[in-house]
């Protein structure tokens, strides 16, 4: 299960029917793979925009970057709503 949310996280295009079928022969169930899915895509998700906005906010490093350009990232958090315009 490790290695399948590894893979959701990290290049979720790489998932095949052959992972899915791994996880029903270990005895996890399909609504159990799918909110597994679901979970480890949101977690990517939003780790990935709070990098983002941390980028912003710093002044266009690129948030991507691992060679240690720039500032540390913050520690700040940010609202969920503070990019939308919902109404």
């Amino acid at each position: 299960m490790k290695r399948y949310v590894q893979k959701v996280t990290q290049s979720a295009y790489k998932v095949t029917d052959q992972d899915i079928e791994t996880l029903l022969d270990a005895g996890y169930s399909e609504d159990q793979i799918f909110e597994l899915t679901v979970s480890a895509a949101l977690g990517a998700g939003l780790a990935r925009r709070t990098a983002g906005l941390d980028s912003l906010q710093r002044g266009g490093y690129d948030a991507t970057s691992q060679s240690g350009d720039g500032p540390p990232p913050t520690t700040e958090t940010h609202d969920a709503y503070d990019t939308l315009d919902i109404r």
